[in-house]
């Protein structure tokens, strides 16, 4: 992993039609398909670095933008999830992008499902990963970390503090990125503590974070924010096919968030990574790539097939 993951800085920025401007880098193939890559909160672009390998082996083009007030990318004051597909078309615009795909990670996995359920037309495939479930869930809570409970109840009751936590986290994450790390691994599972053990896991997370805070903790606590509110949407009216990928250690974002949008979302395969955590992803995006170049899911009825020995769970339309 040490030779493949390497920092990669070429940012881009381009001026939306409102005049703000939006940050992104690309990885992979320039001339591979396309696919825009959203970050987890908190989170950047310099998530998308995780992509870079294997979008090269399979010939995938990664786009990674910074959502609004984090990175790169102005603030965007009083935005919502469905917002954010209409930067998305912006960005393919000009990028001459007609068809592409979506893959949301973690926080940025809602991100990935409002554009599902917004501009369908324009996508080829939506993947998600490790995904929050909408508020609608009622048990949504129950079953997350104290701090994100902590969060969630603050989101609800005194939203406008939600900006203190993250403003401490963003603090030590930048001075103190070494005791950032420990603090993240003592909630993790095992197997997320040993994924965090590689230097180069290490090294882009941490710089991912630090990153995310570049404009102070506004624009990160917004973002959290947009993922423990109404999304402004119903997941059940999303009418394109997702694949949903959770492991099922994961501490994060627990297994019931995928089982919820696995229910919940008429045409969806679900498959589980048994004892696996919630940066299972990291080296998974080999596997990911491969499937969707042999996968064909851009017509309403088509589902994302696996082979049988895998625990998978596939829903169609009726």
């Amino acid at each position: 992993m040490a030779s493949q993951l390497r920092q990669q800085t070429d940012t881009q920025s381009i001026q939306l039609k409102t005049g703000r401007n939006l940050a992104f880098i690309e990885y992979g193939e320039r001339m591979g398909k396309p696919v825009f890559y959203f970050h987890g909160t908190p989170g950047s672009r310099l998530e998308g670095e995780f992509t870079k390998s294997a979008a090269a082996e399979f010939n995938y083009r990664i786009i990674a933008p910074d959502r609004p007030g984090i990175g790169e990318s102005d603030y965007q004051p009083g935005r919502t999830l469905l917002d954010w597909s209409k930067d998305v078309v912006e960005i393919a615009d000009h990028l001459e992008l007609d068809k592409f795909g979506v893959i949301g990670a973690s926080g940025g996995g809602p991100s990935a499902l409002a554009c599902a359920y917004e501009i369908p037309g324009r996508l080829d495939f939506v993947v998600v990963l490790a995904s929050w479930a909408p508020n609608s869930f009622k048990g949504n809570t129950q079953e997350m970390n104290k701090i994100d409970q902590l969060f969630a109840k603050l989101s609800e009751n005194k939203p406008q503090l939600l900006t203190y936590p993250f403003t401490l986290m963003g603090f030590v994450a930048k001075r103190f990125p070494k005791m950032f790390i420990e603090f993240i691994s003592s909630s993790l599972s095992e197997s997320d503590r040993m994924m965090l053990k590689d230097p180069d896991v290490e090294r882009i997370l941490t710089k991912d974070v630090q990153e995310s805070f570049r404009q102070g903790s506004q624009g990160v606590s917004d973002d959290a924010l947009l993922c423990y509110n109404n999304w402004g949407f119903d997941v059940s009216n999303i009418n394109i096919p997702v694949l949903l990928l959770q492991g099922t250690a994961d501490t994060l974002v627990p297994y019931s968030f995928a089982q919820y949008l696995h229910k919940k979302i008429p045409n969806n395969t679900l498959l589980t990574y048994p004892d696996e955590g919630h940066y299972f992803m990291v080296t998974r995006f080999g596997e990911i790539f491969e499937k969707l170049s042999r996968t064909t899911t851009r017509r309403s009825n088509d589902s994302f097939i696996e082979e049988p020995s895998r625990e998978k769970h596939i829903v169609t339309k009726s």
